[in-house]
């Protein structure tokens, strides 16, 4: 029997991406990778690429052209590629795989041996790190970083530290972060579930924690069903206390009627009851 090696981990990778519809391919048919490091800041800011273009009556205006259709992701070109060697300022690495969306750089997964009792995921983080301080550009647009041996894997942002790694940070936690349950479109029985389920269907073990100075609580959205207790509260008074503002009064919103209840029947659909921590609770759900 053949031993268990990382390019089968690799192989695994690629895939499941493909399985999304991702095109793949190998790094070493592809030569080395060169990044320019303006195209990924235009991508990561999100505004575009100023270009110029002939208009109608002939003259030369200036457009943005958007580097990734962020309301149609299927107009975009994705790609994953493994085995991917990226040379800067001399120094030499092969990532393990890459993924790409319309040509930038956005997603860097490094694979350990699960075979192999040194090859750990603290070793792929660390193997990360050195990236990062060596082939930098590689990083300059980047919106994850995925580590894994092949039985565990863990995903981070760019300046995660290793155990902020699957750790899911919400700001303005109030909106959009709902829809345990499954909603029934009347006119064509499509079904469909909000962005909270999706995110924890994607990251079943991550932990979440929201940043908000709304919380909503209402009949049919509720922030601490969501993410749980508050863990911090930073309110009016110790805003005055700080003297970061001046003298006020406020009154927190009393919860709306049928509020435990919703928050159970959400718990249900979690598959579990949410674990309140002791004391003031930012609201934060393990």
């Amino acid at each position: 029997m053949a031993a268990f090696a990382e390019t089968n981990v690799e192989e695994a990778a690629l895939a499941w991406v493909a399985e999304l519809g991702y095109a793949t391919a190998n790094g070493q048919d592809t030569g080395p990778d060169a990044v320019r490091p303006e195209r990924a800041r235009c991508c990561w800011q999100g505004e575009g690429v100023p270009v110029e273009t002939r208009r109608p009556d002939g003259n030369i205006g200036g457009e943005q052209a958007r580097l990734v259709d962020l309301d149609d992701p299927d107009a975009n070109d994705w790609l994953a590629v493994n085995q991917v060697t990226v040379i800067e300022n001399g120094a030499n690495r092969r990532a393990d795989v890459v993924v790409y969306v319309n040509g930038l750089p956005l997603g860097v997964a490094e694979l350990k041996n699960p075979g192999d009792g040194n090859a750990t995921l603290d070793g792929a983080w660390n193997q990360l790190q050195t990236y990062k301080a060596q082939i930098p550009l590689l990083f300059r647009g980047n919106a994850a970083l995925v580590i894994s041996d092949g039985l565990a894997a863990r995903i981070g942002s760019l300046t995660a530290n290793r155990e902020r790694f699957v750790v899911v940070i919400a700001d303005e936690a109030h909106r959009s972060q709902y829809g345990f349950e499954a909603r029934v479109e009347r006119r064509t029985g499509e079904v469909s579930y909000g962005f909270a389920r999706r995110l924890r269907d994607a990251l079943p073990n991550a932990s979440f924690i929201g940043f908000t100075g709304t919380p909503v609580e209402t009949a049919d959205v509720s922030t601490l069903a969501v993410f749980g207790d508050y863990t911090d509260v930073y309110d009016i008074g110790r805003a005055g206390g700080d003297g970061r503002a001046g003298a006020a009064a406020d009154r927190p919103r009393a919860g709306a009627a049928g509020a435990d209840q919703r928050h159970r029947r959400l718990d249900a659909a979690r598959g579990g009851a949410r674990q309140h921590p002791p004391g003031d609770a930012a609201v934060n759900q393990q």
